[in-house]
């Protein structure tokens, strides 16, 4: 469970007695596996000597490292000495709540002591693990209420926890509230003196300026001690304890304070400090990985860097520093993401820190030409299409780039096995922004990369100047993982059960009786390492799971099957039971939503919740019913218990479900699809896959995840604030057994397979070697992706060499000439060129070539149009509408079917096309005999009417989603925004190449494209959206024409 570490971190503990400190991560996470088995079966104890061993084991740490804590000074290994403490104290209290079936603790002062949770979540925070101590404070409870001063207290210690420090900062201080008892009075002074040190220490990590700070905790372990006799010292133990411990922490809390990291280089200190400022009220406190790389130079100008912490350690803290010394020095920030829903979530943490003035929200741009967004934003966040379309439309907006941010990098691999147009966009994008920002620093993130040292030499190499890795593997949350497995004794029973019943059946497939009979006893097998690198039993725990059984399945040929998702079901509906926040991960949309409905049947509903937050969000709930047409389609998890989470939600339903989730008393389940694993903070204290294998669309077969992809979507269990630790449960496709110390074929290959890796496990693989490797033969066809990319390129007539360059500084050409590869690079890449230059014919026209490089279409394609444009367009443009665009674009797509096959080359835009049109197939052929239907559905988009009506006129069955109309909005619609766009650049580059102003094209074409995708009919309602971002589409509509009347 423990990284490695954390790992080093336990073992350098002092011996205590007789324990194994060698083994003890393995012990500490055996126990922390044998309660969750405890809960799970509600088994209040376990009454074996070896557990009761243990578990004097803990006593004996906790207490013992403790006083060692308390009384050494200046110990080398006291971080150690806390943690482990800690760690032992807390899960004391976790075997005490499981037995008293109360999960809370109590916050306890008296004279005589304070409570262990108090002492866990000091303890913690001395061993620099905030996310532990936070998960300690969030069961943390007064008992009886407390006094006015004790309940004061209590919420300092979990205030101070979660680096809530300014409401500790804020609050008053409860004077001595005990009358007519002097010893009592005495004790409250003394804890009164104690909450003014911890409201001292806030005001000092907040960065408030406290001239002369009081000793509060020196006070109070004076005024504990006093003399009987000479020989005999007396304490007040309870005030002693706590404030030696807040006197051993407030040091160390001080020195991690993120309010004192030195300004930059070129960073005004006083601004630099208002921003610390802002940063200190929601993560106030840096972690050893945060120190480790600012005191490598990180935030200093000049110096790229390659970050592959782990997920949930603390990337976020390192990039936003970064951001602001380059914002605070001059420079402009470029921030590329992978998702749109990442993009959201960026854009708003960075407006909680800058002015939000220069981040326009509520809209999604890609690679469609637009004017939208065209000003000289300080920081931009886009994705890597949007990112290409600017540098090749408007280069001139990148020239005060400082800074590239590139979260998520991983993105730029491409395997050969399952190349993909968007991993060679991506690195493309990263290759033209080395280019065009060569003196920017460069920060790419992931925590995925293996090989995070070659890239940074990569990069290094290319910027000639520092890039440093950052690829610590520790992280403030762990993972214990566990895979699903069954005796084979009671499969070998179900299986002759089957094969009986088949003998006897006069059906093809089995009938539902057989099916409700397939029941057996879930187990799980915990791995006691973080990575799976032993064979030994020793090293893993093995137990029943639930204390009941679960239905497997059966297919059509009568095999017994691991029916994955209603057992993920079953499982996430019995950890939801225990108050455990859940997630699931499924393969396709359509699965979450069967999962889905199957854990609501089980759990039922949490309506008092959903009163509550539907008041809290009565605006939001009606902009989407507007939207929509009803929230009965609406994918809202208004059963208060189970959320989906997946790529056709709205962008407002899925803000709804995350908040959901987030709160305390919310939804106890989200079942969600690989969107979620991107980058989105989601996190949950339990996580079960279902299954380590998808569906391939392409293949038509199911192929096996990545070991990074499974890793991935594991570490959302646990998040720093929230939970320390986390249950992850693979429920594998095929049926895993067990019998005795011998288990099937199907564990070994998870565990050397995935299990065996590190969380950053990917090894990146440049998608422009493929790329190179598949245009070799030139007798060969040319793939769409493959001729969309060359297309972008110059003709080597005009590039001048452009072409050889841009490989020359590919990741691709630094792997080859670290191999000793440079001459068959190099020929590869001439041999590349030649394929580009073959695929154009010379126009004569440089207009033509530049919308041609610019888009990557065809030169005879954009000839046709343009021609067609000048004719029917130009001589009266400032007349046309919005809707004037839409009927000439699909009015010249009539003409022949061949026009379509060149504007939409993309077989998903294709797909998507022949839902929209119910035609029978993605031929462009087919397409053409349909194409007029889609003029009429695009006008009746953009004029606002509501998904409902749309659904209703899209052919095939609707359903309670309103699915049709969610494929043509979220996926068709933004494919045809880039044609659009395309009418738009094509009348830019005529007029630059006239010696006209392209300034004077009419606002109806020059925001064509996204009033197109965000579905306005005329650019002034675009406007309204901009300024008033989160209003939806028809909402705007409404809003507009009231304010028109």
């Amino acid at each position: 469970m423990y990284n490695s570490i954390t790992e080093r971190v336990i073992r350098s503990a002092p011996q205590i007695g007789n324990i194994d400190m060698e083994r003890l991560p393995q012990e500490l996470t055996r126990i922390f596996a044998e309660i969750v088995s405890l809960r799970l079966q509600s088994v209040s104890n376990i009454d074996t000597p070896d557990f009761k061993g243990r578990v004097n084991n803990l006593r004996a740490l906790a207490n013992n490292l403790e006083t060692i804590a308390l009384v050494a000074e200046n110990i080398e290994n006291k971080e150690s000495v806390a943690f482990v403490s800690a760690t032992a104290h807390y899960l004391l209290l976790k075997i005490e709540a499981v037995q008293s079936q109360l999960d809370e603790y109590h916050c306890d002062f008296s004279a005589e002591g304070i409570s262990s949770g108090i002492s866990a979540i000091l303890l913690f925070l001395i061993g620099n693990s905030p996310a532990d101590a936070a998960e300690v404070s969030n069961n943390l409870k007064l008992r009886n209420n407390g006094s006015e001063i004790e309940r004061t207290l209590c919420s300092f210690i979990n205030l101070l926890s979660v680096g809530g420090l300014k409401e500790i900062s804020d609050s008053t201080v409860p004077v001595q509230s005990s009358q007519g008892n002097y010893f009592e009075s005495a004790l409250d002074i003394l804890w009164q003196k104690v909450a003014l040190g911890i409201q001292q220490m806030a005001s000092r990590l907040l960065g408030k300026v406290i001239v002369e700070p009081h000793s509060y905790f020196q006070e109070v372990i004076d005024l504990s001690l006093f003399e009987v006799s000479d020989e005999i010292l007396s304490t007040l133990a309870g005030p002693f304890h706590l404030a030696r411990l807040l006197q051993v922490l407030e040091s160390d809390l001080l020195d991690r304070g993120v309010i004192n990291i030195p300004p930059p280089a070129g960073v005004d200190g006083i601004i630099w400090f208002e921003i610390l400022s802002k940063l200190a009220t929601e993560r106030p406190y840096l972690w050893d990985n945060h120190f480790s790389a600012i005191k490598r130079g990180l935030l200093n100008p000049g110096v790229s860097s390659v970050l592959t912490f782990p997920t949930g350690a603390g990337k976020s803290t390192l990039s936003e520093l970064k951001i602001a010394s380059a914002y605070l020095s001059g420079r402009s920030v470029v921030y590329i993401v992978p998702t749109h829903a990442l993009e959201d979530q960026v854009k708003s943490n960075l407006i909680r820190l800058f002015d939000e003035s220069f981040l326009i929200d509520g809209i999604a741009i890609d690679s469609e030409f637009t004017e939208v967004d065209q000003g000289a934003a300080r920081i931009s966040v886009m994705t890597p299409e949007r990112c290409l379309s600017l540098l090749a439309i408007h280069p001139s907006r990148f020239a005060s780039v400082g800074l590239v941010v590139f979260d998520e990098f991983h993105l730029i691999h491409g395997s050969k096995q399952n190349p993909s147009a968007r991993n060679i966009d991506a690195m493309f994008c990263l290759l033209s922004l080395l280019e065009y920002v060569s003196e920017a620093d460069f920060f790419l993130i992931s925590a995925m990369v293996e090989n995070g040292q070659d890239v940074a030499k990569w990069i290094e190499e290319l910027t000639q100047r520092s890039c440093v890795l950052f690829d610590s593997s520790w992280k403030p949350t762990r993972q214990i993982h566990s895979c699903l497995i069954f005796q084979e004794g009671e499969i070998e029973k179900l299986s002759a059960q089957l094969k009986s019943d088949r003998k006897q059946s006069t059906l093809k497939a089995p009938s539902k009786k057989t099916k409700e009979s397939l029941l057996a006893t879930p187990f799980a097998y915990f791995s006691l390492k973080n990575i799976w690198d032993s064979s030994s039993t020793r090293d893993y725990f093995g137990t029943q799971l639930l204390n009941k059984k679960v239905a497997l399945g059966t297919n059509k040929a009568w095999e017994l099957t691991s029916n994955r998702y209603q057992v993920s079901a079953e499982l996430a509906s019995y950890f939801a039971q225990l108050g455990m926040k859940t997630l699931v991960f499924v393969d396709n949309p359509t699965v979450t939503k069967s999962t889905a409905d199957q854990i609501v049947k089980s759990l039922g509903e949490n309506k008092q919740v959903v009163a509550d937050f539907e008041v809290r969000n009565r605006a939001t709930l009606r902009s989407l019913q507007a939207e929509l047409g009803d929230l009965k389609y609406s994918y809202y998890a208004n059963n208060g218990n189970v959320a989906m989470h997946h790529g056709k939600l709205l962008p407002m339903e899925r803000r709804l479900n995350e908040s959901l989730f987030k709160r305390k008393d919310g939804v106890s389940v989200v079942v969600a699809t690989a969107t979620l694993a991107q980058g989105i903070n989601l996190p949950a204290e339990v996580v079960i896959l279902a299954g380590d294998d998808r569906y391939d669309e392409h293949s038509g077969f199911r192929e096996s995840m990545m070991p990074y992809e499974i890793l991935n979507a594991a570490g959302r269990a646990g998040r720093a604030g929230l939970n320390a630790q986390g249950i992850v449960i693979v429920v594998p496709g095929d049926i895993i057994t067990v019998k005795e110390n011998s288990i099937s074929s199907k564990w070994w290959e998870l565990k050397n397979n995935v299990f065996s890796k590190n969380d950053q496990c990917l090894i990146i693989e440049d998608p422009l070697q493929h790329l190179l490797d598949s245009l070799q033969d030139l007798g060969s066809n040319i793939g769409t992706n493959e001729r969309n990319f060359l297309l972008r390129f110059k003709p080597e007539r005009f590039a001048q060499g452009e072409m050889k360059k841009l490989f020359g500084k590919s990741f691709a050409a630094f792997k080859a000439s670290r191999e000793g590869r440079e001459a068959s690079f190099e020929a590869s890449v001439t041999r590349l060129i030649d394929r580009r230059n073959s695929l154009s014919a010379d126009s004569g026209t440089q207009w033509v070539e530049q919308v041609s490089f610019k888009t990557g279409l065809d030169e005879s394609f954009i000839t046709r149009m343009g021609y067609a444009i000048r004719e029917e367009l130009l001589g009266k443009i400032e007349l046309f509408t919005v809707s004037d665009f839409v009927k000439w674009l699909f009015n010249f797509l009539k003409r022949d079917p061949a026009l379509i096959d060149s504007l939409f080359p993309k077989m998903s835009t294709r797909s998507y096309l022949k839902k929209a049109l119910g035609s029978s197939s993605t031929s462009p052929l087919d397409l053409h005999a349909k194409i007029q239907a889609l003029e009429t559905l695009v006008l009746v988009y953009i004029s606002g009417y509501n998904m409902e009506y749309i659904d209703n006129m899209l052919p095939g069955r609707s359903d309670q989603y309103l699915n049709n109309a969610r494929t043509f909005v979220l996926r068709l619609i933004p494919d045809l925004s880039f044609a659009f766009g395309l009418i738009a650049l094509i009348c830019r580059e005529i007029f630059i190449e006239e010696a006209k102003d392209p300034k004077e094209l009419p606002n109806e074409l020059k925001y064509l494209a996204t009033c197109i995708r965000e579905g306005f009919d005329i650019p002034e309602k675009l406007f309204l959206k901009l300024k008033l971002s989160q209003i939806t589409r028809v909402e705007c509509h409404q809003q507009f024409e009231s304010q028109r009347e």
